[in-house]
């Protein structure tokens, strides 16, 4: 058998060009080869020369067989010729093929040192870095860190190294007290620690024992989580010392404030030790400032000599005992007492939340001595009235009618008095226990938010106050009207502005029949009449409408307002505009203010000369009417007029949260109301709200929010959330453009406002000065 018919089996065959992928040449196959990795290439080539080796052998084997078959000349010298040809074709790809084998050894060589290089570099740059880097794999074991994050850790430093899980390196800091955390806490802050790293979002915060703190932002890899540990000690401190310094401040503040007080005032905290007091408790309790010491108990100071012998004829001491025995300091206190001067001493004590209680001395000797004189006019007035009716018959009747009168105005001005001081009473109550919790808690963020509440009660007697004083300055004649000509359409356009989103959101119908006519009054006066009619048509109107009108009469145009309300009974209609007279039914749940609106409008009428009248009928509704002069139209001027209508009503100073999440909405807002004179703080959502508002350090008067924000919460999720950081009812108001009865019912049942987009100014300035009122 000759060579040519036995070739080597299939699987020894050597790889031909017809080998190759179908349609691919040789260049290109060399191209694909060269894009494969060194390993792989070089594995392709061990296989290669190991088939041709195989190949070789079976050559010889058939050709010795040949040999041993055929073994004359010719065929040995074929087969000779045969096996040189392929001995020379199988040698030279045998060499070929070693020399792609050094090739990619080298290529591999190179890779390997690139490699290398590539990584001493990234070590030194992040040993280089000024923060601390770690690097933990997906099963949380640390990868790499730089001297820096080691250093922060000097007695674990040769524990941290590759290998060491996250947990492992927690609890090893742990042990050797690196963190400045209770021992108790330590599982707990670890549980905490593990998934705040395999979830990271917010940065972390650490406390080291040695003063430093380090903050850690970690971020997600593809392959596990990268770390940067910062030492922000130098910051914390600054922000430590300037709220130190804030802190101070407000104490001084404080301080300054109460001193100034013309009342005394002393705080015992739950051990009955004195713990503040001021100058001018000292002097009306007769004591020396000297003698007076923090930590003196009370009955040292009220049962001293010196006490005793300015008050004589009492025992302060007894009646704190039993007031405390007996009471427990549940109801609030208040006594008289004389000293032996004459001074009349007013004290009041009430209780504040940590058992210990607040007294306050007031002097009240003028008021008594007033009212003692007033009691003996009084006296002496009737022993006249009785001997003049008896030397005077014929004026008896003048006389009587005198008397009636003189009754009837000081029972009113006795109804207002009482009234007021009442009003005025709770206010400062709560002023004074806001006050007194606000010394005996610790300095910190508590103490911000009961100074905050102090403003805010004061800020209701100031309310009230400026109510007595309107009508103060109305009675005693200082008020001058600036007469002036103008059309009544400028009235009416801003009572309609004003008045018709508060008259919208309780359902109500309001409308406006607008007129030209021309009048002459002050329009301030006027206004201010107006604005009480139609404030308390829509307050009391629960269903129907309300209508402002103008009616022409003979020599005065009659400037009407009717409403759909629950009328004024006929024996209610005579004393409905004096003070403090608010009919309304008890188990209602209007919001009836002070009772001083009409009596403010009465009083205006009266310097304008401008007649008031009133129609109602209980359960029908009512009409209020205020006729005006006509005017002159020639030579108005119109501008000039109306900025006495534009004014802040109520918002100036007025801090308001604004909570959005689209940024272009944002800013418009905050920039509207800032040219309102509004203090604005603007948030996405409600924990940045109240995170913004406590480094502030405010409290909000009006928190106004989107109703659809990120990650499918709500705006009335996140004024609730700014609620409950600031412990207020703060009022609120949630503007939208989903006009779905749904979302009008959510918003009614949360208890806030409601403005439809896109909001127009003049509604939105309306709803905030009524809420703010």
């Amino acid at each position: 058998m000759s060579i040519q018919d036995s070739d080597p089996p299939a699987e020894a065959k050597p790889k031909r060009e017809s080998d190759r992928p179908s349609g691919l040449t040789a260049a290109q196959v060399e191209s694909l080869d060269q894009r494969r990795s060194p390993a792989t290439r070089i594995e392709e080539l061990e296989q290669q020369v190991t088939r041709l080796t195989k190949i070789n052998d079976a050559l010889m084997k058939r050709v010795e067989r040949s040999i041993d078959y055929h073994g004359n000349s010719f065929s040995l010298f074929q087969t000779a010729i045969l096996l040189e040809n392929q001995v020379r074709d199988r040698t030279e790809e045998l060499n070929n093929a070693l020399s792609n084998l050094e090739q990619s050894n080298a290529a591999l060589t190179n890779a390997n040192e690139e490699a290398e290089t590539a990584r001493t570099r990234l070590t030194d740059a992040i040993d280089s870095l000024s923060e601390g880097f770690t690097l933990f794999d997906a099963d949380d074991r640390l990868v790499q860190s730089n001297s820096k994050f080691r250093a922060f850790y000097p007695d674990v430093e040769h524990e941290i190294v590759p290998g060491m899980t996250f947990e492992a390196f927690l609890r090893s800091i742990l042990e050797h007290d690196a963190l400045a955390i209770p021992k108790s806490e330590h599982e707990t802050w670890i549980e905490q620690r593990l998934h705040q790293h395999r979830n990271p979002s917010d940065t972390v915060l650490l406390s080291l024992t040695n003063g430093r703190w380090i903050q850690v932002s970690e971020r997600p890899t593809k392959n596990g989580t990268v770390g940067i540990y910062t030492d922000v000690t130098e910051i914390k401190k600054v922000e430590s010392q300037r709220r130190e310094r804030e802190l101070e401040e407000k104490s001084i503040q404080l301080t300054a404030t109460l001193d100034n007080l013309a009342q005394g005032v002393s705080v015992f905290d739950h051990h009955h030790q004195l713990a503040y007091w001021n100058k001018h408790f000292a002097w009306l309790t007769g004591l020396s400032p000297s003698m007076v010491r923090e930590g003196m108990r009370f009955d040292q100071i009220l049962g001293s000599p010196e006490v005793k012998r300015a008050f004589p004829d009492t025992d302060m001491v007894t009646d704190l005992i039993n007031w405390l025995r007996y009471e427990g300091g549940a109801q609030p206190f208040r006594a008289e007492y004389h000293r032996r001067d004459g001074v009349v001493i007013e004290v009041r004590r009430n209780a504040i939340p940590d058992g210990g209680f607040v007294s306050t001395y007031t002097d009240v000797t003028e008021q008594r001595r007033t009212a003692k004189v007033l009691e003996e006019a009084k006296e002496t007035l009737e022993v006249r009235v009785q001997e003049r009716t008896a030397e005077l018959t014929e004026l008896n009747e003048q006389l009587t009618l005198a008397k009636a009168m003189a009754e009837e105005a000081n029972l009113s001005k006795t109804k207002f008095l009482a009234a007021a001081s009442h009003d005025l009473l709770q206010p400062l109550n709560a002023a004074r226990l806001f006050v007194s919790a606000l010394l005996d808690s610790d300095p910190s963020a508590e103490v911000n938010r009961l100074t905050e509440r102090v403003y805010t009660a004061l800020e209701s007697v100031d309310g009230l106050l400026k109510a007595l004083f309107d009508i103060s300055k109305l009675d005693t004649g200082t008020v001058t009207p600036e007469w002036r000509e103008f059309p009544v359409d400028i009235l009416l356009e801003a009572l309609a502005s004003e008045f018709a989103l508060l008259a919208e959101n309780k359902g109500l119908s309001f409308r406006v029949v607008p007129s030209h006519v021309v009048i002459k009054s002050d329009m301030l006066l006027l206004r201010r009449i107006l604005q009480n009619f139609v404030s308390n048509a829509v307050r009391y109107t629960s269903s129907g409408q309300v209508l402002l009108g103008c009616r022409r009469k003979a020599k005065s145009l009659s400037i009407e307002i009717w409403d759909t309300g629950p009328g004024i009974r006929k024996e209610h209609q005579r004393v409905v505009f004096e003070e403090f007279q608010r009919f309304v039914h008890p188990d209602s749940d209007v919001d009836t203010g002070f009772g001083l609106g009409l009596a403010i409008a009465k009083r205006s009428a009266r310097i304008l000369k401008h007649p008031l009248k009133l129609n109602s009928r209980a359960g029908r509704g009512s009409m209020f009417a205020v006729e005006v002069p006509y005017g002159k139209a020639n030579g108005l001027n119109t501008m000039e007029l109306t900025p006495a209508l534009h004014k802040n009503y109520g918002l100036g100073n007025a801090t308001v949260i604004f909570i959005e999440n689209d940024l272009d909405n944002l800013e418009a807002m905050a920039a509207l109301l800032q040219r309102w004179s509004c203090h604005v703080i603007g948030a996405h959502n409600g924990v940045e709200a109240s995170r913004m508002m406590a480094d502030e350090q405010v409290t909000p008067d009006l928190i106004i929010a989107d109703y659809h924000l990120d990650d499918d919460r709500t705006g009335i999720d996140a004024i609730s959330e700014v609620r409950r950081h600031c412990r207020a009812p703060v009022p609120g108001i949630i503007v939208t453009a989903d006009h779905t009865s749904a979302v009008r019912l959510e918003v009614k049942d949360a208890g806030f406002e409601l403005l439809q987009k896109p909001v127009k100014p003049a509604e939105l300035r309306s709803l905030m000065s009524h809420l703010l009122a």
